[in-house]
């Protein structure tokens, strides 16, 4: 299973149907942070930010391997090819959120955006 948003139905998922746990063979997830830079706060990364409690879940349920691809990780050297219109829209949405990062970052603030 591929998650690349907060964890929050899987989590739901593996409450309600525990068995679920099992039939996985091998979950990767997009979470969490290696460095301590996120792309919600100066620290978190938006889906273990946004749904802590379903990460926790997941992590402690799974009976099956746990890849965790971090936010460092794909904002450093994950390339998404455009294979179709709406990708090639994703794909700019996320040129444009890197290049306000990469400034931010260059700037030194996360907090003054002007």
């Amino acid at each position: 299973m591929v998650c690349l948003a907060p964890l929050t139905n899987l989590a739901l998922t593996l409450k309600v149907s525990p068995s679920v746990a099992t039939d996985l063979k091998e979950v990767v997830l997009m979470g969490g942070n290696i460095e301590g830079v996120g792309n919600m706060s100066i620290a978190a990364e938006f889906n273990f930010h946004a749904d802590p409690e379903a990460a926790f879940v997941v992590l402690d349920a799974a009976r099956c391997p746990v890849v965790m691809v971090s936010w460092e990780l794909c904002f450093k050297y994950i390339h998404i090819p455009m294979v179709s219109e709406r990708s090639c829209i994703v794909k700019q949405v996320m040129h444009r959120y890197m290049y306000t990062h990469i400034e931010m970052e260059e700037r030194g603030s996360w907090e003054n955006r002007d």
